[in-house]
Protein backbone atom coordinates (compact mmCIF):
# COMPACT_ATOMS: atom_id res chain seq x y z
CA UNK A 1 0.00 0.00 0.00
CA UNK A 2 1.31 3.51 -0.58
CA UNK A 3 -0.19 7.37 -0.31
CA UNK A 4 -1.02 9.09 -3.13
CA UNK A 5 2.11 10.19 -3.99
CA UNK A 6 3.15 6.69 -4.33
CA UNK A 7 5.32 6.54 -1.18
CA UNK A 8 5.05 2.94 0.67
CA UNK A 9 3.63 2.52 3.64
CA UNK A 10 2.73 -0.97 4.42
CA UNK A 11 3.32 -4.43 2.88
CA UNK A 12 1.23 -7.95 2.82
CA UNK A 13 1.99 -11.28 1.42
CA UNK A 14 -0.68 -13.12 0.71
CA UNK A 15 -0.84 -16.45 -1.23
CA UNK A 16 -0.25 -17.24 -4.71
CA UNK A 17 -3.72 -18.68 -5.37
CA UNK A 18 -5.73 -15.68 -3.27
CA UNK A 19 -6.92 -13.32 -5.50
CA UNK A 20 -6.43 -9.59 -5.67
CA UNK A 21 -10.07 -8.22 -4.95
CA UNK A 22 -10.18 -11.02 -1.92
CA UNK A 23 -7.34 -8.17 -0.16
CA UNK A 24 -9.50 -5.58 -0.38
CA UNK A 25 -11.78 -5.47 2.89
CA UNK A 26 -9.07 -6.92 4.81
CA UNK A 27 -6.91 -3.92 3.80
CA UNK A 28 -9.29 -1.43 4.84
CA UNK A 29 -9.93 -3.17 7.94
CA UNK A 30 -6.47 -2.81 8.57
CA UNK A 31 -5.92 0.71 7.76
CA UNK A 32 -8.97 1.60 10.21
CA UNK A 33 -7.96 -0.65 12.86
CA UNK A 34 -3.70 -0.75 12.80
CA UNK A 35 -3.47 2.46 11.44
CA UNK A 36 -6.44 4.37 13.02
CA UNK A 37 -7.17 5.76 9.80
CA UNK A 38 -11.04 6.51 10.19
CA UNK A 39 -11.77 8.10 6.37
CA UNK A 40 -9.77 7.58 3.25
CA UNK A 41 -10.18 7.17 -0.43
CA UNK A 42 -9.05 3.42 -1.70
CA UNK A 43 -8.07 3.23 -5.41
CA UNK A 44 -7.90 0.15 -7.01
CA UNK A 45 -7.74 -1.01 -10.47
CA UNK A 46 -10.66 -2.51 -12.46
CA UNK A 47 -9.68 -6.07 -11.77
CA UNK A 48 -9.52 -5.19 -7.92
CA UNK A 49 -12.40 -2.89 -7.04
CA UNK A 50 -15.21 -5.21 -8.89
CA UNK A 51 -18.99 -4.04 -7.96
CA UNK A 52 -19.20 -6.66 -5.06
CA UNK A 53 -15.69 -5.24 -3.16
CA UNK A 54 -17.36 -1.33 -4.01
CA UNK A 55 -20.47 -2.12 -1.63
CA UNK A 56 -18.32 -4.00 1.11
CA UNK A 57 -16.13 -1.12 1.50
CA UNK A 58 -19.13 1.38 1.07
CA UNK A 59 -20.64 -0.34 4.43
CA UNK A 60 -17.39 1.65 5.94
CA UNK A 61 -16.46 5.12 6.49
CA UNK A 62 -14.07 4.96 3.25
CA UNK A 63 -14.74 5.92 -0.33
CA UNK A 64 -13.25 4.17 -3.67
CA UNK A 65 -11.55 5.62 -6.83
CA UNK A 66 -11.62 2.86 -9.87
CA UNK A 67 -12.67 2.41 -13.55
CA UNK A 68 -15.34 1.20 -15.26
CA UNK A 69 -14.79 -1.92 -17.82
CA UNK A 70 -16.10 -1.81 -21.30
CA UNK A 71 -19.14 -3.96 -20.23
CA UNK A 72 -19.56 -1.33 -17.68
CA UNK A 73 -19.14 1.96 -19.88
CA UNK A 74 -22.17 0.39 -22.36
CA UNK A 75 -24.11 -0.47 -19.60
CA UNK A 76 -24.00 3.31 -18.22
CA UNK A 77 -24.80 4.42 -21.98
CA UNK A 78 -28.26 1.85 -21.85
CA UNK A 79 -28.78 3.91 -18.91
CA UNK A 80 -28.78 6.91 -20.85
CA UNK A 81 -26.39 8.46 -17.65
CA UNK A 82 -24.01 9.95 -20.28
CA UNK A 83 -24.22 10.59 -23.57
CA UNK A 84 -21.89 9.61 -26.22
CA UNK A 85 -21.27 12.83 -27.24
CA UNK A 86 -19.05 13.39 -24.07
CA UNK A 87 -16.95 10.35 -25.47
CA UNK A 88 -15.76 12.74 -27.90
CA UNK A 89 -14.41 15.50 -25.95
CA UNK A 90 -10.66 15.88 -25.14
CA UNK A 91 -11.41 17.52 -21.57
CA UNK A 92 -12.78 15.78 -18.14
CA UNK A 93 -16.52 15.67 -18.22
CA UNK A 94 -18.23 15.19 -14.90
CA UNK A 95 -21.30 13.02 -14.75
CA UNK A 96 -22.99 12.48 -11.36
CA UNK A 97 -25.85 9.63 -11.56
CA UNK A 98 -28.56 11.12 -9.28
CA UNK A 99 -29.60 7.67 -7.69
CA UNK A 100 -26.41 6.75 -6.31
CA UNK A 101 -25.03 9.73 -5.94
CA UNK A 102 -21.77 7.80 -7.35
CA UNK A 103 -19.62 10.76 -9.73
CA UNK A 104 -18.18 9.45 -13.10
CA UNK A 105 -15.62 10.88 -15.04
CA UNK A 106 -15.46 10.74 -18.61
CA UNK A 107 -12.01 11.03 -20.56
CA UNK A 108 -10.35 10.00 -23.45
CA UNK A 109 -6.66 9.39 -24.64
CA UNK A 110 -6.41 10.16 -28.14
CA UNK A 111 -3.23 8.30 -28.68
CA UNK A 112 -4.58 5.56 -27.32
CA UNK A 113 -7.64 5.73 -29.51
CA UNK A 114 -5.19 5.69 -32.62
CA UNK A 115 -3.61 2.68 -31.36
CA UNK A 116 -6.45 0.53 -30.68
CA UNK A 117 -8.25 1.70 -33.86
CA UNK A 118 -4.88 0.92 -35.83
CA UNK A 119 -4.31 -2.46 -34.06
CA UNK A 120 -7.98 -3.56 -35.08
CA UNK A 121 -8.15 -2.27 -38.42
CA UNK A 122 -5.05 -4.25 -38.67
CA UNK A 123 -6.52 -7.77 -37.22
CA UNK A 124 -9.21 -7.36 -39.17
CA UNK A 125 -7.75 -6.97 -42.81
CA UNK A 126 -5.58 -9.92 -42.02
CA UNK A 127 -8.69 -11.91 -41.23
CA UNK A 128 -10.36 -11.09 -44.45
CA UNK A 129 -7.89 -12.09 -45.90
CA UNK A 130 -8.08 -15.16 -45.00
CA UNK A 131 -11.53 -15.58 -44.78
CA UNK A 132 -11.48 -14.82 -48.51
CA UNK A 133 -9.00 -17.09 -49.30
CA UNK A 134 -11.76 -20.00 -47.60
CA UNK A 135 -14.50 -18.53 -49.20
CA UNK A 136 -12.88 -18.74 -52.43
CA UNK A 137 -13.05 -22.95 -52.81
CA UNK A 138 -15.53 -24.04 -55.17
CA UNK A 139 -15.17 -27.89 -54.67
CA UNK A 140 -17.42 -29.68 -52.09
CA UNK A 141 -15.82 -29.92 -48.02
CA UNK A 142 -16.55 -31.93 -45.21
CA UNK A 143 -18.34 -28.50 -43.79
CA UNK A 144 -17.46 -29.31 -39.98
CA UNK A 145 -13.78 -29.46 -41.12
CA UNK A 146 -14.59 -25.56 -42.65
CA UNK A 147 -16.49 -24.68 -39.68
CA UNK A 148 -13.11 -25.85 -37.02
CA UNK A 149 -10.52 -24.32 -39.84
CA UNK A 150 -12.56 -20.93 -39.42
CA UNK A 151 -12.78 -21.65 -35.38
CA UNK A 152 -9.36 -21.65 -35.45
CA UNK A 153 -8.65 -18.78 -36.99
CA UNK A 154 -11.12 -16.83 -34.79
CA UNK A 155 -9.84 -18.22 -31.81
CA UNK A 156 -5.96 -16.69 -32.74
CA UNK A 157 -7.06 -13.06 -33.70
CA UNK A 158 -9.77 -12.92 -31.32
CA UNK A 159 -12.24 -10.62 -33.13
CA UNK A 160 -14.90 -13.05 -34.26
CA UNK A 161 -17.58 -10.45 -32.70
CA UNK A 162 -16.80 -8.22 -36.24
CA UNK A 163 -18.05 -11.32 -38.39
CA UNK A 164 -21.40 -12.95 -39.66
CA UNK A 165 -20.02 -16.50 -41.21
CA UNK A 166 -21.83 -19.82 -42.31
CA UNK A 167 -21.04 -22.93 -43.91
CA UNK A 168 -23.73 -25.05 -45.70
CA UNK A 169 -24.14 -28.58 -46.30
CA UNK A 170 -21.79 -28.77 -49.22
CA UNK A 171 -18.85 -26.99 -47.16
CA UNK A 172 -19.47 -24.07 -48.79
CA UNK A 173 -18.54 -21.08 -46.59
CA UNK A 174 -19.54 -17.63 -46.44
CA UNK A 175 -18.82 -14.41 -44.25
CA UNK A 176 -19.68 -10.69 -43.87
CA UNK A 177 -18.62 -7.60 -41.43
CA UNK A 178 -20.68 -6.62 -38.63
CA UNK A 179 -19.99 -2.62 -39.33
CA UNK A 180 -22.26 -1.78 -36.85
CA UNK A 181 -20.51 -3.57 -34.56
CA UNK A 182 -17.31 -1.73 -35.28
CA UNK A 183 -18.50 1.04 -35.20
CA UNK A 184 -19.85 1.18 -31.89
CA UNK A 185 -16.29 0.01 -31.00
CA UNK A 186 -14.88 2.73 -32.15
CA UNK A 187 -16.77 4.99 -30.34
CA UNK A 188 -15.00 3.75 -27.43
CA UNK A 189 -11.55 3.55 -28.22
CA UNK A 190 -9.47 5.61 -26.31
CA UNK A 191 -12.38 6.26 -24.08
CA UNK A 192 -12.40 5.41 -19.87
CA UNK A 193 -14.43 6.44 -17.85
CA UNK A 194 -13.04 7.00 -13.96
CA UNK A 195 -15.77 6.83 -11.07
CA UNK A 196 -16.04 7.29 -7.41
CA UNK A 197 -18.71 7.54 -4.37
CA UNK A 198 -17.09 10.34 -2.49
CA UNK A 199 -18.52 13.51 -2.72
CA UNK A 200 -17.57 16.90 -4.33
CA UNK A 201 -16.62 18.41 -1.17
CA UNK A 202 -14.10 16.00 0.11
CA UNK A 203 -12.16 15.51 -3.36
CA UNK A 204 -12.34 17.54 -6.74
CA UNK A 205 -12.85 16.43 -10.26
CA UNK A 206 -9.26 16.78 -11.15
CA UNK A 207 -8.14 14.66 -8.29
CA UNK A 208 -10.03 12.16 -8.22
CA UNK A 209 -9.08 11.30 -12.02
CA UNK A 210 -5.27 12.14 -11.05
CA UNK A 211 -5.94 9.51 -7.85
CA UNK A 212 -6.77 6.44 -9.99
CA UNK A 213 -3.75 7.56 -12.30
CA UNK A 214 -1.34 7.48 -9.90
CA UNK A 215 -1.71 3.59 -9.58
CA UNK A 216 0.98 3.47 -12.14
CA UNK A 217 3.22 4.88 -9.41
CA UNK A 218 2.25 1.41 -7.09
CA UNK A 219 2.81 -0.71 -10.18
CA UNK A 220 6.61 1.45 -10.46
CA UNK A 221 7.19 0.63 -6.91
CA UNK A 222 6.37 -3.48 -8.13
CA UNK A 223 8.41 -2.71 -10.95
CA UNK A 224 11.43 -1.71 -8.58
CA UNK A 225 11.45 -4.04 -6.57
CA UNK A 226 11.62 -6.84 -8.58
CA UNK A 227 14.24 -5.77 -11.07
CA UNK A 228 18.41 -5.53 -10.74
CA UNK A 229 18.21 -2.30 -8.47
CA UNK A 230 16.18 -3.73 -5.35
CA UNK A 231 16.24 -7.50 -6.74
CA UNK A 232 13.46 -8.72 -4.50
CA UNK A 233 13.51 -12.13 -6.28
CA UNK A 234 15.33 -14.83 -6.11
CA UNK A 235 13.28 -15.72 -2.73
CA UNK A 236 14.72 -18.96 -1.34
CA UNK A 237 13.04 -19.00 2.54
CA UNK A 238 11.42 -22.00 3.31
CA UNK A 239 9.34 -20.76 5.84
CA UNK A 240 6.75 -17.72 6.00
CA UNK A 241 8.94 -15.56 8.86
CA UNK A 242 11.66 -15.20 6.80
CA UNK A 243 9.54 -14.54 3.74
CA UNK A 244 8.03 -12.07 5.27
CA UNK A 245 11.24 -10.36 6.32
CA UNK A 246 12.62 -10.55 3.38
CA UNK A 247 9.64 -8.64 1.32
CA UNK A 248 9.87 -5.86 4.42
CA UNK A 249 13.38 -5.54 3.84
CA UNK A 250 12.69 -4.72 0.31
CA UNK A 251 9.86 -2.35 0.94
CA UNK A 252 11.86 -0.56 3.51
CA UNK A 253 14.56 -0.31 0.56
CA UNK A 254 12.54 1.33 -1.93
CA UNK A 255 10.85 3.27 1.39
CA UNK A 256 14.22 5.04 1.34
CA UNK A 257 14.79 4.30 -2.86
CA UNK A 258 11.69 6.94 -2.70
CA UNK A 259 12.42 9.67 -0.33
CA UNK A 260 15.72 9.56 -2.88
CA UNK A 261 14.66 9.88 -5.99
CA UNK A 262 12.11 12.70 -4.85
CA UNK A 263 15.15 14.71 -3.05
CA UNK A 264 16.88 14.38 -6.28
CA UNK A 265 14.27 15.82 -8.90
CA UNK A 266 16.06 19.08 -9.54
CA UNK A 267 19.09 16.67 -10.69
CA UNK A 268 16.47 14.55 -13.31
CA UNK A 269 14.57 17.83 -14.00
CA UNK A 270 17.93 19.33 -15.72
CA UNK A 271 18.98 16.05 -17.43
CA UNK A 272 18.90 15.52 -21.18
CA UNK A 273 15.45 13.73 -22.71
CA UNK A 274 15.90 10.43 -24.38
CA UNK A 275 19.40 8.99 -25.15
CA UNK A 276 20.70 12.40 -24.13
CA UNK A 277 19.45 11.54 -20.57
CA UNK A 278 22.36 10.56 -18.38
CA UNK A 279 21.06 10.39 -14.97
CA UNK A 280 18.60 7.66 -13.16
CA UNK A 281 18.83 6.34 -9.78
CA UNK A 282 21.13 3.39 -11.04
CA UNK A 283 23.67 5.93 -11.91
CA UNK A 284 23.58 8.01 -8.82
CA UNK A 285 24.35 4.97 -6.72
CA UNK A 286 27.43 4.04 -8.97
CA UNK A 287 28.62 7.59 -8.86
CA UNK A 288 28.46 7.45 -5.26
CA UNK A 289 30.10 4.24 -4.76
CA UNK A 290 33.12 5.57 -5.21
CA UNK A 291 33.28 7.59 -2.19
CA UNK A 292 35.50 5.15 0.52
CA UNK A 293 36.14 5.40 3.97
CA UNK A 294 39.42 3.92 4.97
CA UNK A 295 40.43 3.51 8.08
CA UNK A 296 44.32 3.16 9.36
CA UNK A 297 45.25 1.04 12.09
CA UNK A 298 48.24 0.14 14.42
CA UNK A 299 48.24 -3.41 16.43
CA UNK A 300 44.54 -3.73 15.43
CA UNK A 301 43.40 -0.08 17.13
CA UNK A 302 42.04 2.74 14.38
CA UNK A 303 44.38 5.54 14.32
CA UNK A 304 43.01 7.80 11.77
CA UNK A 305 40.03 7.44 9.49
CA UNK A 306 40.11 9.11 5.91
CA UNK A 307 37.26 9.60 3.51
CA UNK A 308 37.82 10.14 -0.20
CA UNK A 309 36.75 13.78 -1.01
CA UNK A 310 33.95 13.57 -3.21
CA UNK A 311 34.32 15.07 -6.65
CA UNK A 312 31.78 18.22 -7.92
CA UNK A 313 29.12 15.60 -8.90
CA UNK A 314 29.39 13.31 -5.86
CA UNK A 315 29.47 16.81 -3.91
CA UNK A 316 25.83 18.21 -5.78
CA UNK A 317 24.08 14.52 -5.22
CA UNK A 318 25.04 14.30 -1.32
CA UNK A 319 23.59 18.10 -0.73
CA UNK A 320 20.35 16.75 -2.83
CA UNK A 321 20.27 14.21 -0.76
CA UNK A 322 20.67 16.30 2.89
CA UNK A 323 23.78 13.73 3.47
CA UNK A 324 27.29 14.80 5.65
CA UNK A 325 29.85 12.96 5.20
Amino acid sequence: MTNKEGCPVGVEIFKGNVSDQATVLEQVKKLSDKYGIKQAIFTGDRGMLTAKRVDEISETNFKVITALTHLEMKTLLEKKIYKKIYLTKKNITEVVDSETGTRYALCKNEQEMLKKRKTRQAMIKKVKSLLEKKASVSKKRDPKKVAASVGRIFEKYKIEKFFNWDVDDSGSFSWSLKQDKIDIEKELDGCYVIKTTASSDVISKDEFVLGYRNLQKVEQGFKNMKTVLLELRPVYHKNDDRIEAHIFIVMLAYYLQWHANERLKPLFKADGKGKDRRWAIETVIERLKSIRKVDNLINGIVVKSNISEPDEEQSKILNLLNVKL
